[in-house]
């Protein structure tokens, strides 16, 4: 029953931390990346490239892959909106 409620302490824990951070997402106007120390390569497009070709930017540690690629700043908005409803529900 303890490794029962540790696993639920530490879900509930991460569930509040993602909800606290999409709640001050920016992707649609600054982008965000995985993207930490890789090496310098000629081909991989800049996070200013990213977003002129898409609504919403989050790229994975590659630098190449947008993870958000289908998402639109309404989409985004409506998922940031809902954060603060499932914080008051919990």
């Amino acid at each position: 029953m303890a490794n029962l409620w540790f696993y639920l302490s530490v879900t509930m824990q991460l569930y509040f931390v993602v909800h606290l951070y999409l709640g001050q997402a920016t992707w649609d106007q600054e982008g965000i990346s995985l993207e930490d120390g890789a090496p310098p390569d000629p081909f991989r497009p800049e996070l200013h490239e990213m977003q002129a070709a898409f609504e919403v930017v989050f790229t994975d540690g590659s630098g190449y892959l947008n993870i958000t690629a289908d998402m639109t700043s309404a989409t985004l908005s409506v998922v940031c909106n809902n954060r603060v409803f499932f914080s008051a529900v919990f």
